[in-house]
């Protein structure tokens, strides 16, 4: 019985002492899964979405094309660094569409005045267009077309075409240059041509712009050229430069079938074209700095006096200062015609 009561008062002196001393750590049973099943981590963090924004075009892409109509046009007007002669193989024999008959020299295609050097051909043209296509009819010795430029509203230059020139052996020759990458509207052509190797001259007939055109295009820009005034002398009448003026001569004998002009242009320009259009009798063109040379010598520094009606004109290179213009029938006949004057500083 002693032996039973010590026993007792053990164990419960060693349940008192741990509960004294902390908790009893129960170990927990052991649980079966599938095998392989992943186990999620406990720190997981739970997703977010964004949406992601669509991209931004960047701010310098050009342009895209014009969706116009296609313009398809010739030149209104022309001048070029030196011409062989005029109203025959001048600038202004490029204006229009290609007048020349067949391969060969002939007078109605532009040809520079010497044909070992560089020149160059000008033109402008009515319509404004995003272009896309240039087409050089060349009628002589083709082709010694080194550089073509276009012009854009603004008055820049933008290069569209280079190569090193040289004579081929189709003959009348249409250069049909492509144009991509210009996306301003443009409303001239420059043509350079190089018979610094050339045994003759190379011919230009004509040159067609083609491109695209809409109800948004700039119109084509207005000399901003100031204008140039001073005395004149009697009978000639004042004019402006950069315009047309319909006008009309009288029947009558020399010089009572004639009509004096005075036109006063700026110093230092480039060139000055005067002509006589849409005029259904024979009429000449003369052109001086002295108006008594035209007066009583029936002739001028600049002259155009060839049998017909065809259009006559004069070109004048580095000009500046006064020039007086005379139109005379040939034939004494009463006729109208427009008078046009083309300055370019």
């Amino acid at each position: 019985m002693k032996n039973k009561l010590v026993l007792v008062s053990i164990v419960l002196l060693l349940v008192l002492s741990i509960l004294a001393c902390g908790t009893v750590a129960v170990v927990p049973t052991a649980t079966t899964r599938p095998p392989n099943s992943p186990i999620p981590p406990t720190n997981t963090p739970v997703p977010t979405f964004t949406s992601v924004p669509s991209p931004i075009p960047p701010t310098n892409t050009p342009p895209p094309p014009s969706t116009g109509t296609e313009t398809r046009q010739w030149a209104i007007s022309a001048f070029a660094s030196s011409e062989y002669s005029s109203p025959s193989w001048s600038a202004a024999q490029t204006v229009g569409a290609p007048d020349t008959p067949d391969c060969g020299d002939y007078t109605t295609a532009w040809a520079s005045e010497n044909y070992n050097g560089v020149d160059w051909l000008e033109l402008v043209y009515a319509i404004p267009v995003i272009p896309t296509r240039i087409n050089i009819h060349e009628n002589y010795n083709p082709d010694f077309v080194v550089a073509v430029e276009v012009i854009d509203i603004n008055g820049n230059y933008l290069p569209v075409y280079s190569a090193t020139g040289g004579i081929v052996s189709q003959c009348p020759y249409i250069l049909s240059i492509p144009v991509t990458g210009i996306t301003s509207y443009v409303y001239g052509v420059r043509l350079t041509i190089d018979q610094s190797v050339s045994l003759s001259w190379n011919e230009i007939d004509a040159v067609e712009l083609i491109g695209t055109s809409d109800a948004s295009a700039p119109p084509a820009p207005v000399s901003t050229i100031p204008a140039v005034s001073g005395d004149c002398e009697s009978p000639a009448v004042q004019i402006d430069m950069n315009v047309n003026i319909d006008l009309a001569v009288s029947a009558g004998t020399y010089p009572d079938a004639c009509n004096f002009y005075c036109l006063w242009v700026p110093d230092n320009g480039t060139s000055l074209e005067i002509g006589i259009s849409d005029f259904d009798v024979d009429l000449d063109l003369y052109v001086d700095t002295n108006i008594s040379v035209l007066a009583f010598e029936d002739h001028g520094q600049w002259e155009s006096n060839a049998y017909g009606t065809g259009d006559e004109a004069v070109s004048i290179f580095n000009p500046g200062g006064r020039y007086y213009i005379q139109v005379c029938s040939y034939e004494g006949l009463a006729s109208p015609f427009t008078l046009t004057s083309l300055f370019v500083p």
